[in-house]
């Protein structure tokens, strides 16, 4: 996997857009920002709602004894109701006086915002130096690993000429300055390469989807909706 450096400006592009140490900052302040308006709740009304509600049953029995007649004559009566219950009830509150702690707790919020703003900038600033950086050192590794292989190429001509005209000592020297050119050269091969997938890590493209691997990718997206409801425990239904 050999990274796509169509240009500078190409590169810079794709870690602006993709890289994730960018992208996490930004969440970051996005997260910082909603600490604005929880501050600025205090100076807003609160208002809470209750509601209730019950069933109670009523059984009433009453016993007369009529003592005109002999024997006495005993009579029960019942009487049973259902009463069910309901309450509501909502409250409003107004806070008119705190001690200026919602005019000190928003100046905090908004300091924090203008602070992780500025993290945000710099964080820019060295995902953009990294990524030309990058950059820029694939383009040398290239053009060395270029040199050394026509290098290789012109030695081992030089090399096949010494045989044919049988100089054994200029052979060897041949040989041996040959086979550091290769060495010269499979040490350019690496240097490409690792600056190679350095220039994909700076862009945000060394991902198992950017490398194109045949693994399960893990979504965060799925776990989370899988668990957000959940009264207890974060196993999901698949057991992960």
């Amino acid at each position: 996997m050999t990274a796509r450096a169509d240009t500078l400006e190409w590169a810079l592009v794709q870690a602006y857009q993709n890289n994730p140490s960018l992208n996490a900052q930004r969440a970051a302040l996005r997260a910082t920002d909603e600490n604005v308006p929880q501050a600025l709740s205090g100076y807003r009304p609160k208002l809470s709602v209750t509601a209730s509600g019950g069933f109670n049953y009523f059984d009433q029995v009453t016993k007369t004894v009529n003592q005109q007649v002999f024997p006495k004559e005993v009579f029960y009566s019942s009487l049973g109701s259902d009463l069910p219950t309901r309450q509501f009830g909502a409250t409003m509150t107004q806070t008119l006086y705190n001690g200026f702690q919602t005019a000190n707790r928003t100046r905090q919020a908004e300091s924090g915002v203008f602070g992780a703003r500025e993290t945000l900038r710099l964080t820019e600033q060295q995902v953009l130096l990294d990524a030309a950086t990058a950059y820029m050192n694939l383009i040398r590794d290239q053009a060395i690993l270029d040199l050394n292989r026509r290098n290789v190429e012109v030695l081992t001509e030089q090399l096949k000429q010494t045989r044919d005209r049988h100089l054994a000592d200029v052979e060897a020297l041949a040989v041996k300055i040959s086979e550091a050119a290769r060495v010269a050269l499979v040490t350019a091969q690496h240097d490409r390469v690792v600056a190679s997938y350095t220039l994909l890590a700076a862009v945000g493209r060394l991902s198992m989807q950017g490398l194109g691997l045949n693994v399960m990718i893990y979504d965060p997206q799925v776990h989370y909706q899988q668990v957000r409801d959940a009264w207890i425990g974060v196993r999901t239904p698949d057991g992960r």
